[in-house]
């Protein structure tokens, strides 16, 4: 829940509870109270009632409209400035002679072998070829989805009014009129899709089926390129047990305030790319973490004398943050 909708449930909280006690000191009124101001509070309290309801509706409303607009900036838009660029030429060419052919030189352009999506393939950006590809999958299907949704609610209230029609009346030329005219619904609502080649005239979903080919392509190669080498899956395997150790931490934690701290702790373990050194430039300590053997691996330059000590600078700051959140945790030793 964001900032703003946490501060606005609380002002009707508050709300609710003035008039919770404001309608049962009108209800227990002492004998002492005036029977005017009782009434003046009553008024007051509807007002405020009134006033919570109205900022329930409201707040509804909002979150609505938020949700819709997200909903259309998802299907319409891609986030990723990269993919953006090749969004931009679609938005402002007309659907003219040439339009296709131009759109798909352009795809090519970037998806060609040592292109800019290649790029992100060499830098293992695999989120944002994720991304993309599910904006194109969803994209493509947007249409038949809506048709699908819309017919179907057409072909219900249909059948609901035929229904209607049918159970009241006893004329059979009548019936036998809406039978006919059902079918003739029927017929257009499954096949005015057909009315147009592509959809509505339009062929930009092929685009986006082309694109979704290419960059599938793109995803296998990277996908069958990510693996792990012995050293990463040792790592790999400390890494997710500081996190265990961490969630066991968290879920025993009572206080709200500590459990935050332990879960940003987690969400930073998460993040780090213990993996990412140069092997030829290191050397590896073993420790224990709660008693569980794991490795630091530590800056080979500058390797201590003294091993069994911990000392030594570790091989980049991935590193040293682990080790600051495990000490802060008391979780890691050097000697058993």
């Amino acid at each position: 829940m964001r900032k703003w909708e946490k501060n606005y449930w609380l002002v009707i909280i508050l709300i609710s509870i003035a008039d919770i006690a404001g309608g049962i000191f009108v209800m227990k009124r002492g004998q002492y109270v005036p029977e005017k101001i009782c009434k003046s509070l009553a008024v007051v309290v509807l007002i405020t009632l009134l006033i919570a309801m109205l900022m329930v509706v409201v707040y509804f409303v909002i979150v609505s409209c938020i949700g819709i607009k997200l909903v259309l900036h998802n299907i319409n838009e891609c986030n990723d400035p990269l993919f953006k660029t090749i969004d931009k030429y679609r938005l402002y060419w007309k659907e003219g002679k040439g339009y296709y052919r131009r759109q798909l030189q352009i795809i090519n352009l970037y998806y060609k072998e040592g292109g800019e999506v290649d790029k992100l393939v060499k830098k293992e950006e695999i989120e944002r070829l994720y991304e993309r590809y599910d904006f194109l999958k969803e994209k493509s299907a947007f249409f038949e989805y809506i048709v699908t949704c819309a017919s179907s609610l057409i072909i219900s209230v249909i059948a609901s009014f035929v229904y209607s029609m049918i159970s009241e009346e006893k004329n059979i030329l009548v019936i036998l009129g809406v039978i006919i005219l059902v079918i003739m619904l029927f017929g257009s609502v499954l096949f005015f899709r057909y009315a147009e080649r592509g959809q509505m005239g339009s062929y930009k979903y092929m685009l986006y089926e082309y694109e979704s080919k290419l960059l599938k392509q793109k995803i296998e190669k990277l996908s069958n390129k990510l693996v792990f080498s012995p050293e990463n899956e040792k790592i790999i395997k400390m890494q997710n047990m500081v996190l265990k150790e961490l969630i066991k931490i968290k879920d025993g934690e009572k206080d709200r305030k500590k459990k935050k701290v332990v879960e940003k702790d987690i969400v930073e373990i998460s993040k780090l790319d213990l993996t990412n050194y140069d092997n030829y430039n290191c050397w590896e300590q073993q420790v224990y973490i709660n008693g569980n053997k794991a490795y630091l691996v530590y800056n080979k330059e500058k390797e201590p004398k003294d091993n069994d000590k911990g000392e030594g600078d570790l091989i980049n700051k991935e590193y040293v943050m682990l080790v600051n959140i495990l000490n802060k945790y008391k979780l890691l030793a050097y000697h058993v």
